[in-house]
């Protein structure tokens, strides 16, 4: 008999839940901790504080964005492979109870 195939559809379930809870943490750096650390330096004067209020900058408005819209991309699929693979599984187990 050949070699069965194992799909654990709950940890897939489970990493998409958890992917999603670290997506949300991530957010929240995205715009508003660059403002605060932006905010938070203001008043310092020297070359590495220009080029750190540069990087916040850029972190918050293109970097930190395009990021977030990336890994949100990935989680949506990441969610529909195990909602494919837990249908996929159910559609199974039914026609396997049916004889169908």
């Amino acid at each position: 008999m050949a070699d069965k195939i194992k799909v654990d559809t709950n940890a897939y379930m489970l990493e998409a839940l958890r992917l999603g809870g670290a997506i949300d943490s991530f957010r929240e750096y995205t715009t508003a901790f660059a403002k605060q650390a932006d905010d938070m330096v203001s008043g310092f004067n020297s070359d590495f504080i220009d080029r750190l209020k540069f990087v916040l900058e850029h972190i918050g408005h293109d970097a930190g964005p395009e990021m977030l819209a990336k890994v949100e991309e990935h989680s949506r699929k990441v969610a529909a492979l195990a909602e494919a693979f837990a249908s996929a599984d159910d559609a199974l187990a039914d026609s396997l109870k049916g004889g169908d």
